[in-house]
Parts: C-alpha cells; sequence; structure tokens
C-alpha cells in the first residue's frame, strides 16, 4: 500500500465505519445531538454517525450545511430554528413534535448548535420524552463558551490568570421574578463568558461597571466563531459597546472578560480563509472506494418547516449547492506540517470530534495524557510513535517543561510531519495547552487548537444533569478544587461565588468535605443538591447524590477522575439519567468492538 493510499485509508477509517452504544439499536428513539460551535467537523464521532442514522431530523438555524448533507435522502428534515424575537417553531411544539415522531418507532434526532444541555434548552426537550417514557440519548457538544474563545488563542483558564470561570447568558426570560446574574459576584470571576449578548451589551457592561469591573480590564468579542466568517473585536469593558457597535459586529457573538482577553493577539492562531478551503469537497480527496457508503444527500426531502436561510432550490446559504455525501466534507483530511493541540473528549471514546480523531489518524507523532482513551490510541496509523506524557497525582512522567520542548523539538525535526498533542477534555480548560501554543508560536511553529468536549459539560450530561435549564439555572461557574482551602476556590473568595446557577468543580474529590463547608459558611442553603459522579461518560460512571448538608457517603472510598455538580439542576438526575445501571455500554468504535 503506498503512503498516499495508506494515508487516505486512515482517513477513510474514520468517516466510513459504523459505531454506536449497543442501546442505540435496539432502545433509543430520540437523540440530542450536540453540532458544535460552527465548525462542521468540531462534531463528534458520535453526533455524526446518528445524524448519518436518522429517519426525521429536527434542526436549528445554526446548523450548517455540510452537517445537513450528510442526512440519508430518504430522511424527514424540519427545521425548527429560532433568533431573537423570531420563534416560527415554539418549544412546546418542538416537544410534541420529537414526541410525535418517536411514538413512529422511527429513529428521531435532534440536531442543536453547540452543546444541547448548556442554554440550549435540550434539558427540557429531554424531561418532555422522559415525562412520556420515550427513551433517549445525550450526546453532548463543543459549546461554544468554550470553543469560539479557543479559536480567538483565548483560553479560559491559564495558571497565572486564574482557575475560575463563568459562563452566563445575556438574555434572560424577562418574566423572571428575579435575575440569576448577580454582576456583584460576577465581577469578581477570574473569567466571565457571555452568550447571547449583543443587543444588550451596553447594559451589561454597563452593569458590570456599576459593580465595580475595572474599566481598563481586558474584554474581547467573537463574532461567528470557528467559521470562514469569524471577526474578533479587542477592546476594555468601559470600550467594548461602542467598539461592538461601530463594527457592527454580527451576531452570534461570544462576550469575553478577564485577563485572559489579552491573550487573543499573541496565542492567535486562525485563519478564517482557511475554513472555507478545507471543506469544499475534493473528488481526488474522496474517490468512490473511500465513501461513508452513506445514501447520497438530496434536496428532495421533506420540510415541514421551511428553514429561510437555504433556497428552496436546495442552495446553501451563500447560493452553493449543499453537497452530497459522494463528496463528503468530512472525507477531507487535516493540513500537514503543524502540530496539532488537540482535546480527545470527557473518557468516551466515541466523543472525540471528527477533526480531533482524523488528526489522530494521520498524525506522525502522538504526545497524550494518561486518560485519554485506549480505543482511541489503537486506530493510529503504522509506524506512529506514541509518547505517554501522562500525569497522575502522584507522579509525573515528565515536568511541563519538558513536554513542551517536546512538542517544539519534534515540530523542527520535520516541519513536514503532524504532531499531536492529545489531552483529555478540552485542551484550553485545566489543559495547560495554552502554554505549549505560547512555546510554538515563540518558536515559529505552526499548530492549531482542536476544542475537546469538556467533561465540565459532558459529564453530567451522562449523568442526566443539564448544567443550565430554564427555571433552575441560566449560568454556570467552573473551578478547579485543587488548592482549595478554607479563604478561596480557584482564587475566589468564597462569598464571591454566587448560589443562584450551577457550580461545577474539578479536580475536588479530596477537598469536597472542606468545599462543602466553606459554601455553607458563605450563605448557601444546606439542602442545595449535590452530584459527585465517578468516571463519567465511561462504564465505570457512577452517580452519588446528596446534598451541601449531608454529603453522599463513602467519600474517602471514591477513586478519581470525579467531577461535582453544585445546584438545583442535580434534582433532574432522577427524571433524566439515561447512561447507567441496565443500559448496555459496549462501544463498537470505528467497527472494534470494545468492552
Amino acid at each position: 500500500m503506498s503512503q498516499n493510499i495508506q494515508h487516505l485509508w486512515h482517513v477513510a477509517v474514520i468517516t466510513a465505519s459504523p459505531f454506536h452504544l449497543v442501546r442505540q439499536l435496539n432502545m433509543t428513539r430520540v437523540t440530542l445531538i450536540g453540532a458544535g460551535p460552527g465548525r462542521p467537523d468540531l462534531i463528534s464521532m458520535r453526533g455524526l454517525d446518528a445524524l448519518r442514522r436518522a429517519d426525521i431530523l429536527l434542526y436549528d438555524r445554526l446548523i450548517s450545511d455540510d452537517l445537513l448533507a450528510e442526512v440519508r435522502a430518504d430522511a424527514t428534515k424540519i427545521f425548527v430554528g429560532k433568533r431573537t424575537g423570531h420563534h416560527p417553531t415554539p418549544q412546546p411544539q418542538i416537544n410534541a413534535l420529537l414526541i410525535e415522531h418517536a411514538r413512529t418507532g422511527k429513529q428521531v434526532v435532534r440536531l442543536k448548535g453547540g452543546d444541547p444541555f448548556v442554554l440550549g434548552r435540550g434539558g427540557e426537550e429531554a424531561l418532555a420524552l422522559a415525562e412520556v417514557g420515550i427513551p433517549f440519548e445525550v450526546v453532548p457538544g463543543i459549546t461554544s463558551a468554550l470553543a469560539v474563545p479557543a479559536y480567538a488563542g483565548v483560553p479560559l483558564t491559564e495558571k497565572k490568570l486564574g482557575a475560575a470561570f463563568s459562563i452566563v447568558t445575556g438574555h434572560e426570560d424577562p418574566t423572571k421574578p428575579e435575575s440569576q446574574l448577580d454582576w456583584t459576584r460576577l465581577v469578581h470571576m477570574p473569567t466571565l463568558v457571555i452568550l447571547m449578548a449583543v443587543k444588550r451589551i451596553r447594559t451589561i457592561t454597563d452593569d458590570l461597571l456599576a459593580s465595580g469591573c475595572a474599566t481598563d480590564r481586558p474584554a474581547l468579542a467573537v463574532s461567528r466563531g470557528t467559521t470562514g466568517e469569524q471577526r474578533i473585536v479587542s477592546a476594555t469593558v468601559a470600550t467594548l459597546a461602542a467598539e461592538i457597535e461601530q463594527q457592527q459586529l454580527p451576531t452570534p457573538a461570544i462576550i469575553v472578560v478577564g485577563d485572559v482577553a489579552g491573550l487573543a493577539d499573541p496565542l492567535g492562531w486562525f485563519d478564517p480563509r482557511e475554513v472555507g478551503a478545507s471543506f469544499i469537497a475534493d473528488p481526488k480527496i474522496a474517490p468512490a472506494a473511500l465513501m461513508n457508503g452513506s445514501a447520497m444527500a438530496s434536496n428532495g426531502s421533506v420540510a415541514n418547516v421551511p428553514d429561510p436561510g437555504r433556497g428552496d432550490d436546495g442552495t446553501g446559504r451563500n447560493g452553493a449547492p449543499v453537497l452530497p455525501n459522494a463528496a463528503s466534507a468530512f472525507n477531507e483530511p487535516v493540513p500537514t506540517g503543524r502540530v496539532y493541540i488537540a482535546g480527545a473528549g470527557p473518557g468516551h471514546p466515541d466523543l472525540i470530534t471528527v477533526r480531533a480523531a482524523k488528526a489522530l489518524a494521520q498524525a506522525n507523532v502522538i504526545l497524550h495524557d494518561r486518560l485519554v482513551s485506549p480505543q482511541l490510541l489503537a486506530r493510529v496509523k503504522p509506524l506512529a510513535r506514541m509518547i505517554n506524557v501522562g500525569k497522575s497525582s502522584k507522579r509525573d512522567r515528565f515536568s511541563q517543561a519538558t513536554i513542551t520542548q517536546m512538542l517544539v523539538d519534534e515540530a523542527l525535526a520535520n516541519p513536514e510531519q503532524i504532531v499531536l498533542r492529545l489531552k483529555g477534555g478540552d485542551p484550553f480548560i485545566f489543559g495547560l495547552g495554552s502554554d505549549e501554543c505560547a512555546a510554538l508560536a515563540a518558536a515559529n511553529v505552526p499548530f492549531e487548537v482542536v476544542p475537546g468536549i469538556s467533561s465540565v459539560t459532558a459529564v453530567p450530561a451522562f449523568a442526566g444533569i443539564p448544567v443550565t435549564h430554564r427555571g433552575l439555572s441560566t449560568m454556570m461557574t467552573v473551578v478547579s478544587g485543587h488548592g482549595a482551602d478554607e479563604a478561596q476556590i480557584g482564587g475566589i473568595a468564597w462569598g464571591n461565588l454566587s448560589s443562584r446557577g450551577t457550580l461545577v468543580v474539578l479536580m475536588g474529590l479530596r477537598k469536597l468535605r472542606l468545599i462543602a463547608q466553606q459554601l455553607l459558611q458563605a450563605g448557601w442553603a444546606g439542602e442545595t443538591p449535590i452530584a459527585v459522579i465517578e468516571s463519567g461518560t465511561t462504564d465505570a460512571q457512577h452517580v452519588s447524590i446528596g446534598t451541601l448538608a449531608n454529603l453522599p457517603a463513602a467519600l474517602d472510598e471514591m477513586d478519581p477522575p470525579v467531577l461535582v455538580v453544585i445546584g438545583n439542576v442535580v434534582n433532574l438526575h432522577e427524571q433524566l439519567a439515561w447512561f447507567g445501571e441496565g443500559i448496555a455500554k459496549t462501544t463498537n468504535v470505528w467497527g472494534v468492538a470494545v468492552r
């Protein structure tokens, strides 16, 4: 087999081979899928597979044409998208459509931008299904709150700038009796990410300044992030609103407030023009022998509600034809001659993104973390070198400085090869990926950040816990429990943590009693629910439920990795739990059965 054919075969393996949980074939009727932040190949492998199997598809406004081109020709496509002030299909009607089509026995897919359980109302849809006994599955996506900053060169956590961040919505339900956004506390967060904020940016920045935010605090707005239309506005909190208005920044846009926003220039790596080029399907790259085997997509699919962004003749948003599977954009190999700093996802091997999976299949050298799934590492090409640089609480194989130098040395040794740094979760969320990017930039080594589906959203989803849910929580705060003491957690004084939303704690198992005690002393209610999730998204997943005043038993017997969720959304676990006891969790990853 020639090197070129061998290279293409590895790419084809990723896009062609079937893989799924046994449960999907036997039980699931509805699959709630996160499509990711905009770039098509940032959907998970599992999400793409389920999309190709759909009989009925209900999809949102911001879903890319490339993803819709992967739907079977005989599938029914129903547009249920919304935009600010215009909801042609209200949420109760979407819930009813899911139930109606699921009862026909067909495979129904609900495809949502970002992550369905992060400000996406996926919890409401799951709850509607659960109440009538319809089996469902949640396939997490990469929320734009995490991926879009990464595409702007901004890590949400950085060892010198903060070990905590909050994600909030700038568009709360105006009928709520009380806002969940306590700006007097949020202003103390090292990093603040605000979604759906452009229309209210002056009110939001005024609230921040009135709550004590420094006028010169760095702020950033990223419009249409991860796509070929990405635009960045760098400013301060005092000047951001005027800059956005002057530049007429289009939506959707993400706002980042905090010192990390100042890293956009030194760590900026993404050229929006590359996305357009890399998603022009080339028959030379995807010959018939390497096609994915799905029926060719057409534009004759039934659409109960037409998508106003696409022509009736099947043209895409810019008048270009929607590409069929015969020339699938997902068969494109990733570019060579660069280092990929990629996230492997939260643990389940099917939750790696398509782009990271292709980089893994093509890589010449892979430096991987300890918790990367062995099933993923089994898919590397022959003769690829793998180096385990993982760390544990007991010992480190290599120092971070050594790992960073290894990346630089490997890239400079052969500038045409692909070097992959594969990290658990997301490389820019407590992953020290920004340190590695900074070293590569200093050495003039081309690199790309491939965001991963973070455990902070995926692990709760696999436990049936949406981190945001209408009426319960419209914000989430993520902190590292490592280094917590009686004064602070993640660099934040305990009294500055808002109890109105959801608190997610990583690396907090050994400090959980201290965390609960300090939250109670800071005024949190003793009956606040808490979930301790061990080995989330894997066959070993176990969920323990308690309250701040009555922690789950046997904490000392639990082993990392553990993620802790605190807040009223934990109460949804009993109704929405879908991955656990009694559910087959054998996977078939890229055609290879594993247990």
